[in-house]
């Protein structure tokens, strides 16, 4: 099962919650200075270089607790994904906890650079978004 695959499968799953993270993740994304990018830049300088490095080079993603990610994004960023999606902080975590390091490896295409700034937003909304 390829990459797409899998996240299509977690997609099929997904409750109401990771619908609501996922749009607030993109809005997020979309105000962020510098996109992903700037995410990305935010997550290393608060302590998970290590992590983001193993997502964008080939070879094996290393996962994030919630509690790295509320590290790595900051308080307020959470509990602004959370306000949006209607949810507690510790969910809105848990769920960007395992969603980001599937994204990121495969908008980077594990190539040592990011995507562009619209990429995870949009793979988002493509994983959790509504159904026709």
């Amino acid at each position: 099962m390829g990459l797409l695959d899998a996240l299509t499968s977690i997609a099929g799953g997904a409750s109401p919650e990771h619908h609501g993270v996922a749009d607030a993740l993109s809005q997020v994304m979309q105000e962020h200075p510098g996109g992903m990018d700037g995410i990305l830049s935010q997550l290393k300088q608060n302590g998970l270089a290590d992590q983001v490095q193993s997502w964008i080079t080939p070879g094996e993603n290393k996962s994030v607790s919630p509690e790295q990610v509320q590290q790595g994004l900051g308080t307020s960023t959470i509990e602004n994904i959370a306000q949006r999606a209607g949810i507690s902080p510790a969910v809105a975590s848990g769920v960007i906890a395992v969603v980001l390091p599937l994204v990121v490896s495969h908008f980077s295409g594990a190539s040592g650079q990011t995507a562009e700034a619209g990429g995870l937003a949009g793979l988002a909304s493509k994983i959790f978004g509504s159904k026709a």
